[in-house]
């Protein structure tokens, strides 16, 4: 053989081989493609008793994870950053359909709340314990408060909402609960060790001490008319980038979103031509809040940083936004008179 015939023989080996490489690499790439989950696409069981992010909710995450439970019973990983989705508990089918399940994350442990049975497990599903059945909670005011509607962490201590608003301190060891507020039927939240909530009748904000069980009113409608505004009532609190707001509305005046100051000199970070600021939600800087525009819901993202306002459509069957997860919007439908037991999903981001 020539040399000039081996040249192109080892040119063609070489060729050969490059193709066989690129068609490898686009396999692969194919393949991996495939394999990339997305969890908008499951069926998100909606939590009934949703009563804020502070009590946790059927989907949570954290930086890496996402954590959810499905409508079939199932809770779901989902990692962010490689895509995959991995049925970590299967919880038992829950027969009488009362949908109050609910997850919150605390360090690297996951509490999971399901029919009245609060355990808890690691990210894997493992080291799953039963901390408490409800019935078995100890020192409760009334005998229908043994039915758990939530779970918070707060510096090592466990607070239990319970049902009729009652919320308490928990001690695992010895199932008794210490009732620190009652009647929380509102917005509330933890914030910088107190308890700020609102109840269900006079439009007020309570603060209490979680070491010293104080308790005091910080902001009411006697507040607001000091402030000249009649007929003033506080309608909701939110907690934007751990930081205390809250929203209010009176006679001849805008809705506003105010920054709360404990020494009383609150900031107007938003005012808004409606009757009520309710039902807001936060994400990043951002007050999300839903409003209708000639009789079709709308969307609204207010950034109080840069004062910027924007607006998106909503689906004719929306009923309520719930919370924000990975940059999307979970919110609740209705059709017929009834709330769907599973939540939909709009991207934000």
């Amino acid at each position: 053989m020539s040399e000039l015939n081996i040249i192109k023989s080892k040119y063609k080996i070489i060729c050969i081989g490059v193709m066989i490489f690129c068609i490898t690499m686009v396999g692969c790439t194919r393949k991996k493609e495939k394999t990339a989950e997305d969890w908008t696409q499951d069926k998100i069981m909606a939590n009934t008793v949703f009563s804020g992010e502070n009590w946790g909710n059927s989907i949570v995450e954290n930086k890496k994870n996402i954590f959810y439970i499905k409508s079939d019973g199932k809770i779901v990983r989902f990692n962010k950053q490689n895509k995959k989705k991995k049925v970590i508990v299967k919880l038992k089918e829950n027969k009488e359909d009362e949908h109050i399940g609910s997850l919150t994350l605390y360090g690297s442990t996951l509490y999971y709340l399901y029919d009245n049975l609060l355990y808890q497990c690691d990210f894997n599903g493992q080291h799953k314990k039963l901390i408490v059945y409800g019935e078995n909670i100890k020192n409760v005011p009334e005998e229908y408060a043994k039915y758990i509607y939530g779970v918070h962490m707060e510096h090592k201590q466990m607070y239990l909402l319970l049902q009729g608003g009652y919320v308490g301190r928990f001690n695992p060891k010895t199932n008794e609960i210490k009732i620190i507020a009652e009647d929380v039927d509102g917005d509330n939240y933890f914030y910088q060790g107190s308890l700020y909530y609102m109840n269900s009748y006079d439009f007020t904000i309570y603060k209490k001490n979680l070491k010293t069980l104080k308790q005091n009113k910080v902001r009411s409608p006697q507040t607001l008319q000091r402030l000249g505004i009649s007929n003033g009532q506080i309608n909701g609190i939110l907690k934007i980038q751990n930081k205390l707001y809250y929203s209010y509305s009176g006679d001849g005046v805008p809705s506003k979103l105010n920054f709360y100051c404990e020494n009383g000199k609150d900031q107007e970070k938003m005012s808004e031509n409606m009757k009520k600021l309710q039902g807001m939600i936060s994400d990043d800087d951002s007050v999300i809040y839903s409003s209708y525009s000639k009789n079709k819901p709308i969307l609204k993202i207010y950034d109080i940083k840069t004062k910027q306002e924007k607006e998106m459509k909503l689906p004719s069957d929306f009923f309520c936004i719930i919370q924000v997860v990975d940059g999307h919007l979970l919110y609740q439908t209705i059709k017929a008179g009834e709330i769907r037991d599973t939540y939909s999903k709009i991207k934000l981001r």
